[in-house]
């Protein structure tokens, strides 16, 4: 599509939310106003830049895209048709921006898809996809849950601990935050998910912005994940079962992400040492620096006897204060300990392979 296709389907979205409160027979005074605002402002703003035929207008088009997505979260939307019109039409927004002309970075080479030092390519499809599909489907899984919090639900269904998913949602950690957690975290991975389907598969070098705002999405997320497992047996005394599946999906994305944000950095040193700039090849990408290596099929990741049997350590930690029926400051120190040992093993099951490749970053 081109940039005034484009600019025209903006205005036909500010028209849609123009119509979504009558159509949908909101009742919320507050959305409804919301809808109103933001629709307005695509419709005008579509307009000018499809008669200027400029990306000017591309920022303000992310903005309302992101605002769209966690409105209901931040005025506690009392409607579900609320929730889901918003945040899908905030996803959609955010999808075509990124669709404008010269947003999707420098164009592939034929030749030296992998990055200098390397023998596999971590922007390729392969880790991205798995990336992908593990976002949406927290994604979904957080909606399940946020729906709860915001009221739309009554019950919610766990295969694992029943009712006690229950006690996490409303527990004083939930509370804590100002919007529903649940909501909150499915905001982070539908942005994941968004940001794992950008670019090229070398967006190591044509998209470094892109990339490490991906990493940064990523990793700090699934920390956050980790610690709120860790609090669950302790501070709320139940589990959420539909949380542990994030939590382990959360980890799989860390390790899928790490190298391809490792190689971009990488690429930014070097670009620095070599060319003197660094800001003008981060937001707008460079040819990369003899990369003409051979690319094997491979998605850098190895899972060594040694960490595999880490991590299984880390589970039966989790899993043996309920098991043996351990209770007190012990059972609080394995909670800790568990999770941890998981994660650690886990996200060092990339670094070990990176280490292969003589390019690892981290001392040993």
């Amino acid at each position: 599509m081109t940039s005034r296709q484009i600019s025209f389907f903006f205005a036909a979205i500010g028209l849609w939310l123009l119509a979504a409160p009558v159509t949908f027979g909101y009742n919320d005074g507050i959305m409804i106003l919301n809808d109103q605002i933001t629709g307005v402002l695509l419709v005008i703003l579509g307009f000018i830049a499809a008669m200027v035929s400029s990306r000017g207008q591309v920022p303000i088009f992310l903005i309302i895209g992101l605002w769209l997505s966690v409105a209901p979260l931040v005025f506690w939307a009392l409607e579900p048709i609320a929730f889901l019109n918003d945040t899908l039409v905030g996803m959609i927004v955010l999808f075509c921006a990124f669709r404008y002309p010269g947003m999707q970075g420098r164009p592939e080479e034929p030749l030296g898809a992998a990055p200098p030092g390397w023998s596999f390519n971590p922007s390729g499809w392969g880790p991205r996809t798995c990336t992908i599909f593990l976002a949406m489907l927290c994604w979904f899984l957080s909606r399940y849950l946020s729906a709860y919090q915001l009221g739309y639900i009554q019950n919610v269904w766990d295969p694992f601990f029943g009712s006690e998913t229950v006690q996490v949602l409303t527990s004083h950690v939930a509370d804590f935050f100002p919007v529903s957690d649940a909501g909150l975290g499915a905001f982070a991975y539908s942005l994941e998910a968004f940001l794992g389907f950008q670019g090229n598969s070398q967006r190591w070098r044509t998209m470094p912005w892109l990339v490490i705002l991906f990493g940064i999405l990523v990793v700090p997320a699934g920390l956050v994940s980790i610690v709120l497992i860790v609090l669950q047996p302790i501070v709320v005394g139940a589990w959420c079962g539909l949380c542990l599946v994030i939590a382990s999906c959360m980890l799989v994305m860390i390790m899928l992400t790490i190298s391809e944000v490792v190689a971009t950095l990488q690429f930014l040193i070097e670009t620095k040492k070599s060319c003197g700039v660094f800001w003008p090849v981060f937001w707008k990408g460079a040819r990369a620096i003899e990369a003409k290596n051979p690319i094997k099929d491979s998605w850098g990741i190895s899972a060594p006897r040694n960490l595999a049997l880490t991590a299984a350590l880390g589970v039966w930690l989790m899993l043996s204060p309920s098991l043996l029926q351990i209770t007190g400051i012990v059972s609080y120190s394995v909670y800790i300990a568990g999770p941890i040992l998981v994660a650690v093993s886990i996200i060092y099951f990339e670094q070990f392979c990176l280490r292969h490749f003589s390019i690892c970053p981290f001392p040993n």
